[in-house]
């Protein structure tokens, strides 16, 4: 179910920014937050299951792998949301599949995506309800 997720959503553990080139993870606290209420699953056990996806996907391309033992206490913590781009603020927020349609829509800088209403990011994403309010509470 996880990887079907992640494969819908075009997330690619393997990928900068979740894992780095020493194989050090950096998959986003407010993805595996998302991922736990739209599975129904706690949050230690989500973040388990996106570890494990993680290390298999770098195992598969014979990478190196540096384990994170800490990743479901990180989502617990305080998150930084990454505004230096649209694509780092979206993956920040654990909304990346939506990266392409924002920018397509005309809202190309943060500034913009800040003047831009529910329903137009509903027109441009065609997001579901909790993606949106995910999105309009950032």
């Amino acid at each position: 179910l996880v990887t079907t997720k992640l494969g819908a959503e075009k997330i690619d553990f393997s990928l900068e920014p979740y894992s780095n080139a020493k194989g050090e993870c950096d998959i986003p606290p407010l993805l595996v937050q998302r991922y736990a209420e739209e599975l129904r699953q706690d949050i230690i056990s989500v973040a388990l299951v996106l570890e494990q996806v993680r290390i298999i996907q770098l195992q598969s391309l014979d990478r190196a792998i540096v384990p994170n033992e800490r990743l479901a206490e990180s989502c617990s913590e305080a998150c930084d949301l990454k505004i230096a781009s649209m694509r780092e603020f979206f993956i920040s927020i654990g909304l990346p599949m939506y990266t392409e349609d924002v920018i397509a829509g005309g809202v190309t800088t943060i500034e913009q995506l800040l003047k831009t209403s529910e329903s137009q990011f509903n027109q441009m994403t065609g997001a579901d309800s909790r993606h949106l309010k995910r999105l309009m509470h950032a």
